[in-house]
């Protein structure tokens, strides 16, 4: 039996992950596989029209619709991503200045 705070928040799972984890290693349920998994890995950022940003370990240069998201605007310290019709989310980057 594994217990909730076994997992922490980390660079590589946010509390959700980790209970999504926590649930599956004690039977409880399956990841729900309908909704889409948004993971920023990184930004490199220069200025406003030069920058990378990777989501779902693809790279990505510039702004608008992608596989199944919409990218709306890059900043050094995170991207503003449409997740669905007019629901716009911010993913920050750790560290940022």
């Amino acid at each position: 039996m594994f217990h909730a705070n076994c997992f922490a928040d980390s660079l590589f799972m946010n509390e959700h992950e980790s209970k999504a984890v926590f649930d599956m290693l004690n039977g409880k349920k399956e990841p729900e596989k309908d909704k889409k998994q948004i993971v920023i890995s990184g930004i490199f950022y220069v200025n406003e029209s030069e920058w990378t940003v990777w989501i779902n370990n693809q790279p990505y240069s510039s702004l608008g619709e992608k596989d199944g998201f919409v990218i709306e605007k890059v900043t050094e310290s995170g991207v503003y991503i449409e997740l669905e019709q007019g629901n716009v989310a911010f993913f920050s980057v750790l560290g940022s200045r």
